[in-house]
């Protein structure tokens, strides 16, 4: 008999009937536990009122695949600015301020050889308090715009 125990747990709301027919098939496995939250947690959409979609665009500039020293990599800019996005949550709120920063599209060039001119970042923030909300949307910018500096002096000499 195994010792390890699995849980499940999945809000119904954003997979519908998926949540239902794993309910099904996962009651029989022993030492498994499915959790349908349906119901069962306060609509966060009304919890978090300061709710704020952005749109992010990272100008480089294009180059063909085989000469990537002629490019700005927007690609390369948005992968960076991503992951420091990341790190406003949990890393500049204390513990007990709530906020969420979600990324839910990343999108940059049609051709897998050619560096492309931007990228677009978009994105979602929640948060309980507007004190926060405004401290998460200073971070982004304060992100962005060094993300955007540091394309240009990687450009220059001013680093020489």
């Amino acid at each position: 008999m195994s010792t390890q125990k699995s849980a499940i747990f999945s809000p119904s709301n954003h997979l519908g009937n998926h949540v239902r027919a794993m309910n099904i098939e996962k009651t029989n496995f022993s030492g498994s536990i499915l959790v349908n939250l349906d119901n069962q947690l306060p609509n966060l959409e009304a919890l978090y009122k300061d709710l704020h979609s952005l749109q992010i665009r990272l100008f480089g500039r294009g180059a063909h695949g085989s000469m990537p020293q002629a490019s700005i990599d927007p690609v390369i800019m948005a992968a960076a600015t991503v992951m420091r996005l990341q790190t406003i949550v949990s890393r500049e709120l204390a513990a007990t301020e709530s906020a969420v920063v979600t990324i839910g599209s990343l999108q940059a060039g049609t051709k897998e050889n050619v560096i492309p001119d931007e990228a677009i970042i978009k994105l979602n923030v929640r948060a309980f308090d507007e004190g926060v909300r405004q401290h998460v949307l200073s971070a982004i910018g304060r992100i962005v715009n060094a993300e955007s500096f540091a394309k240009i002096l990687s450009h220059h000499s001013l680093l020489a």
